[in-house]
C-alpha cells in the first residue's frame, strides 16, 4: 500500500507541478497578448492620425485650389475691364469710327456706351432705328441696313477688345430686339 500512497502522491507532485508550468505559460501568453494588444492599439493610434493628416491635407489642397481658381477668375476680371476700359478711350477718341444713319449720335459714342455695359457685365439693346445705307435712296429701312450696322458694330468691337462680341435677338417686352454681348 505504501507504493501506491507513494505512487500518488507522485502523481500529485507531478501534476500540481504541471499545474504550475501551465499557469505560468498562460500568464507568459496574457502578458505577449496584453503585450501585443498594446502594440496593437499604438499602431492604429498612428493610422488614425495619418488618417486625420491626410484628410487635413486633402482639405487643404481643396482650399488652396478654390483659392487659386478664384484669383485666376479675380485677374481675368481684371484683365478684361483694363481691356475695356482702353477699348472706350480708344473709342470715345474715334478710333475705327464708321457711318451709320440716324441722325442723333456718332458712332464712336454708340461703341463706349456698349463697352461701359459690358464692363457692368451686361449686354446692350440695339436700337431698330440704327441702320446703315448703302444706296441713296430713302426708302423704308431693310433688314439688311440694320443688320450691316449691328455687323459694323460688332467689327468695331472686336477691333477694340480682341473678342467678337454675341449678337442675339431677345424679347424686349413684346417686342423682339437685338442685344449685344461681351462674349
Amino acid at each position: 500500500m505504501h507504493a501506491a500512497l507513494t505512487s500518488s502522491h507522485h502523481m500529485q507532485n507531478t501534476s500540481i507541478a504541471l499545474s504550475k508550468e501551465a499557469v505560468a505559460e498562460i500568464k507568459r501568453v496574457a502578458a505577449f497578448t496584453e503585450q501585443t494588444s498594446a502594440k496593437i492599439d499604438a499602431l492604429q493610434a498612428r493610422v488614425d492620425a495619418l488618417s486625420i493628416t491626410a484628410g487635413e491635407m486633402k482639405a487643404s489642397i481643396a482650399s488652396a485650389a478654390a483659392a487659386m481658381a478664384t484669383a485666376a477668375a479675380s485677374a481675368a476680371r481684371n484683365a478684361d475691364i483694363q481691356i475695356l476700359q482702353l477699348a472706350i478711350v480708344a473709342a470715345k477718341a474715334g478710333d475705327g469710327a464708321f457711318s451709320y444713319q440716324d441722325g442723333t449720335r456718332k458712332s464712336s459714342s454708340i461703341v463706349a456706351e456698349t463697352l461701359q455695359y459690358f464692363m457692368r457685365g451686361l449686354g446692350m439693346w440695339i436700337s431698330n432705328e440704327y441702320y446703315i445705307r448703302n444706296t441713296g435712296y430713302y426708302n423704308q429701312v431693310t433688314e439688311e441696313e440694320k443688320a450691316a450696322f449691328r455687323d459694323a458694330l460688332s467689327i468695331q468691337i472686336h477691333q477694340l477688345t480682341g473678342t467678337k462680341p454675341r449678337i442675339v435677338k431677345e424679347k424686349n417686352g413684346t417686342v423682339e430686339q437685338w442685344v449685344i454681348y461681351r462674349k
